[in-house]
């Protein structure tokens, strides 16, 4: 299955550290310790997450462009697309 993000990155004051944040993802949150770092942070977050719980709906949130640049207006915003294989996918468990 093919899934777009954006992630928001905020440069720490004085710092080269980045912190990330994918608003459509719950708990989406890593950092790096400068932008390139932070961009393979978030990618490596980005996958295990979807990986590790592709059918439990805690994201994507409903949140557009638009409302992401109003919620975080001192970040910049990168879209992020990934690819995860079916074998990742969890079966449905039946509600009883």
């Amino acid at each position: 299955m093919h899934y777009k993000f954006y992630a928001v990155f905020i440069k720490e004051k004085d710092s080269p550290d980045y912190n990330v944040i994918f608003p459509n993802i719950v708990g989406g949150r890593t950092c790096g310790v400068n932008y390139q770092n932070a961009i393979y942070m978030a990618n490596d977050l980005l996958k295990m997450m979807l990986e590790d719980n592709i059918n439990n709906a805690q994201y994507p949130l409903s949140l557009t462009l638009e409302q992401i640049k109003e919620m975080y207006p001192e970040g910049e915003i990168k879209e992020f697309e990934i690819d995860i294989d079916d074998k990742f996918k969890k079966p449905n468990e039946p509600i009883y």
